[in-house]
Order: C-alpha cells, then sequence, then structure tokens
C-alpha cells in the first residue's frame, strides 16, 4: 500500500470520540479540506462525490512505524474490504486534498480518504447535507 496520509472529516478528527484509534500514532497534522465532496449524516458523517462542494477536516501524517497497523484498524473502523466493496460502509480512495502548510500557505498532496460505500445506503439523507460540510462545527455549534 502506497504511504500517503490520511483525511479524515468525522469521528477522526482531533477531540472526536473514535480519534484515539490513530491519535497517538499521527505524526503531523494539517487542517485541511478536500473538494468535490458533500458531507451527510447526523450520528456518523458519509462524504459523497458532490462537484462545487467541499469538505472541511484534517490531514493525518502518520508515523512511518505504525502506518499498516494504523491503516489495518481505520479500514476495520470503516467496514472497508477491499476484496468486497459492496459490503463497504466506506471505500478508502486516494485523492487529492488541499491543507494548511507550515509556511501557511495552502498546498495540495495525494491522501487516503473515506468516502460512502453501498452499505451505508439508508443510513444519511441525501436532502440533508451539512452545511459547510464541516462536521466538527456542526457537533460543536
Amino acid at each position: 500500500m502506497e504511504q500517503l496520509p490520511v483525511f479524515v472529516y468525522g469521528t477522526l478528527r482531533s477531540g472526536q470520540r473514535n480519534h484515539g484509534l490513530i491519535g497517538d500514532r499521527v505524526a503531523q497534522r494539517f487542517p485541511a479540506r478536500a473538494a468535490g465532496l458533500g458531507l451527510f449524516g447526523d450520528r456518523i458523517p458519509f462524504a459523497l462525490d458532490r462537484p462545487g462542494q467541499q469538505v472541511v477536516g484534517e490531514l493525518m501524517v502518520l508515523a512511518e512505524a505504525q502506518y499498516e497497523a494504523a491503516m489495518a484498524d481505520l479500514d476495520r473502523l470503516e467496514k472497508y474490504h477491499p476484496d468486497r466493496p459492496g459490503d463497504c460502509l466506506y471505500l478508502r480512495v486516494r485523492r487529492p486534498v488541499d491543507y494548511l502548510a507550515e509556511n501557511g500557505e495552502w498546498a495540495e498532496t495525494p491522501a487516503w480518504l473515506y468516502l460512502t460505500g453501498q452499505a451505508a445506503r439508508g443510513r444519511y439523507d441525501e436532502n440533508v447535507p451539512i452545511l459547510g460540510g464541516d462536521w466538527v462545527a456542526v457537533q460543536t455549534g
């Protein structure tokens, strides 16, 4: 597997309930956004392809020595089965993500992110988006 950073936009973000799964294995984190996606859901967020929209999150650079184990844990949490895509709650995909670099400028990098899979149908309402694409703002607002 290509060792890319991971873009997280929901319960894996800093301060959210699933962040502890990878929190101690993150070497660096940056504010980030993914263009062309919309966010839906209430208890858990689901990202879907939506031109003209964006999802707000964090870019997590995982520690190299713990990368494989962290990705395996993420795949389990997201119910991602590469050999059974129809059974996946989320699909892990490689996408470009913009992040706020240490120099204060926005930059683009490829990253792994989890998009909504077929097994998630019925768990969200596409007519009720998370406005602004920011799960944490909705949870704390």
